[in-house]
């Protein structure tokens, strides 16, 4: 079970960096 949470939250936790660091991009420009 703690394997497939992590695998479950890997991916979207990632998801969620990439989307935070390119509305940042964005903004900046």
């Amino acid at each position: 079970m703690r394997r497939r949470t992590m695998q479950w939250s890997t991916p979207t936790f990632e998801d969620l960096r990439l989307g935070f660091e390119i509305n940042l991009y964005i903004n900046n420009r």
